[in-house]
């Protein structure tokens, strides 16, 4: 059966009623290579390992039909609820719904009016996972198109890691819209100390995953870590998995005659090196609004 790795890629694993041989084995080696490599960006193929030389992979290539229980999981994550997908985007739209009538109070037609805009939502997003279904469907049974399919779900799985109810979204129009200016005002607010705190969080994570190849003093992870927020600017919106790639480069930013007394050489060439790393990334998260002008020319 083929389903997403730890990584988020498609890798091969044993279908129901598949024999396992080592001749199957090793036939099948650079096929997962291959597919490791190709469904993510150049810049981070080098940190996939492949899998080692004990796991199991498909051996009877006579079965060669993938299973639409993979489709589901690329799209929608592997969730271990028993929940349809309809029922958590459902659960979803309600805690946005709720979340803004926390903040700033809501009559009930405004909250009437909001429910609406989100079903529109879920609407159109159900509507293009219907779409690549189609496709699905047509390809399954074909597993040299395991990597086309895959690809073919990653704009859907974007959208649900960033959130279905973006500036775009018929919700956040609505929301424009139904809200007086004090209750605008209000829930910008709370906007604001929601993301404020989320990206505190994200920061100290990124220093503590730094400090493990560096090896920070305990006050130079407290003066990086305040350093770090007071000169940089929270998710211009939500990245998903390359938020650990956005704090680094916004901290790559940071003048060097700021951030450079606060280390010895020997530290500052090991976290220099770390903060260049993701640079190849930086056209493809600006491009994704990941990055805002705040970040860009600086340093």
């Amino acid at each position: 059966m083929i389903g997403p790795s730890d990584t988020g890629n498609p890798t091969l694993r044993p279908h129901e009623g598949d024999r396992m041989t080592p001749t199957g084995h090793r036939l099948l080696r650079p096929l997962v290579a291959i597919l490791f490599l190709s469904a993510v960006p150049a810049s981070d193929a080098q940190d996939i390992d492949i899998a080692d030389e004990e796991a199991p992979v498909v051996q009877n290539m006579a079965v060669n039909e993938i299973h639409e229980s993979n489709f589901d999981i690329w799209v929608f994550g592997n969730t271990r609820n028993n929940l349809s997908a309809r029922d958590r985007l459902e659960s979803l739209l309600m805690l946005n719904v709720d979340e803004v009538e926390r903040a700033c109070g809501l009559s009930e037609a405004q909250r009437k009016k909001l429910l609406l805009a989100g079903h529109g939502d879920l609407k159109h997003f159900l509507d293009r996972v219907s779409e690549a279904r189609k496709t699905f469907h047509q390809l399954k049974r074909d597993q040299s198109k395991i990597n086309e399919i895959f690809q073919m779900t990653q704009p859907l799985a974007a959208t649900l890691r960033t959130g279905l109810f973006g500036d775009d979204s018929f919700f956040a129009k609505t929301l424009k819209t139904t809200l007086d200016p004090e209750q605008a005002s209000r829930y910008r607010e709370v906007l604001r100390e929601k993301s404020q705190f989320r990206y505190v969080a994200k920061v100290n994570l990124a220093v503590a995953n730094l400090d493990t190849t560096v090896g920070f003093t305990a006050d130079q992870r407290r003066r990086l870590i305040e350093l770090t927020l007071k000169e940089t600017t929270p998710f211009e919106k939500p990245a998903g998995q390359y938020e650990n790639q956005v704090v680094l480069l916004k901290m790559s930013r940071i003048p060097e005659a700021k951030i450079r007394p606060i280390f010895d050489d020997t530290r500052w060439r090991l976290l220099n090196r770390q903060l260049q790393q993701p640079r190849g990334m930086e056209p493809f998260l600006r491009s994704n609004g990941y990055l805002g002008e705040a970040e860009h020319g600086q340093n």
